[in-house]
């Protein structure tokens, strides 16, 4: 497996949640500290404690249907 520097964020969990002056290099591409990052449609947030959001996904989920595509479909399926 190959691991893709450019796609990960360091994302940090306890008393020093809030210090993002981390440098961790891979393949000499720099990876960033980040206060919360989407994982599974989830945003786990940095905190003192394990924290995700769910307002996100809540809100996508009932949103109403905007393209055609999408108002076609919510009425067939009725």
């Amino acid at each position: 497996m190959k691991f893709n520097a450019l796609k990960s964020n360091i994302i940090r969990y306890g008393p020093k949640c809030t210090d993002f002056n981390i440098k961790l290099h891979v393949d000499s591409i720099s990876i960033p500290c980040v206060n919360r990052v989407k994982y599974l449609g989830v945003y786990l947030m940095s905190a003192k404690s394990f924290k995700f959001c769910l307002h996100e996904p809540k809100k996508n989920f009932f949103k109403p249907p905007t393209s055609p595509a999408e108002i076609a479909f919510s009425a067939s399926t009725k």
